[in-house]
């Protein structure tokens, strides 16, 4: 080092918090497209996060007809499914997860039952004692007295994050009870197959489901070299 030279310190634990300027953080107004409030009939409230999810739950469960409330600003949507269940799901923006879930907490205290299910590469899955991961893999974490529809508990030292970790977090300090369902899931193309475990959660779910979708995967294009 020579005199006048400038040395940026390897860690930012170096870096004094006082020299630091951030921006002011300002919550975006929001409003609500469609119905207002909470329903009466709420009886099971269902968070889906993850593309993949997505594209398998409007295949299989979900339609337009049934959109019961949007927050289109934060690509939150709320459907009116079967059966008193309402499911939200949700494509990651620029709320925080707090945020969602302080905007919905009468949503998650008026609801007898509440799941949460989110998707994961497989090969994000941590397991010594597995040999082979099969193409799709569903674990679960959950408060002591909610469904679980026997499925395994995510072992240590997996993590959750997201929304749906923030879902079971606020249940357990506000003493509801609450499951989150992690499916683990490979690149491939959706298939009978490896959507198998999926679909058999959304019956253990009491959704209604399609008998079959032919738009899982749809074409890119029609331009053939």
């Amino acid at each position: 080092m020579v005199f006048g030279e400038i040395v940026e310190p390897s860690t930012r634990a170096l870096i004094d918090d006082e020299f630091e300027e951030y921006p002011t953080y300002t919550k975006p107004q929001l409003i609500w497209e469609g119905n207002v409030g909470v329903p009466s009939n709420l009886n099971t409230l269902i968070f889906i996060e993850g593309n993949k999810l997505m594209k398998l739950f409007n295949a299989l469960v979900l339609n337009s007809e049934m959109l019961y409330s949007s927050l289109n600003s934060e690509n939150i949507n709320i459907y009116n499914a079967t059966n008193n269940t309402y499911i939200v799901s949700y494509v990651k923006k620029d709320l925080t997860t707090g945020e969602i879930i302080e905007e919905l907490s009468q949503w998650l205290r008026k609801a007898k039952n509440i799941y949460a299910v989110v998707s994961e590469p497989i090969s994000a899955y941590q397991n010594l004692n597995l040999s082979e991961k099969p193409e799709t893999l569903i674990r679960k974490l959950s408060t002591d007295t909610a469904d679980t529809f026997n499925c395994e508990k995510l072992e240590s030292p997996n993590l959750v994050s997201g929304l749906g970790a923030g879902v079971v977090s606020y249940c357990i300090h506000s003493g509801l009870k609450s499951t989150l369902f992690v499916v683990y899931m490979d690149n491939s193309p959706l298939d009978s197959i490896n959507t198998s475990p999926v679909v058999q959660l959304m019956k253990s779910l009491n959704l209604s489901v399609k008998a079959a979708a032919s738009n899982l995967n749809p074409a890119a294009s029609n331009l053939y070299l």
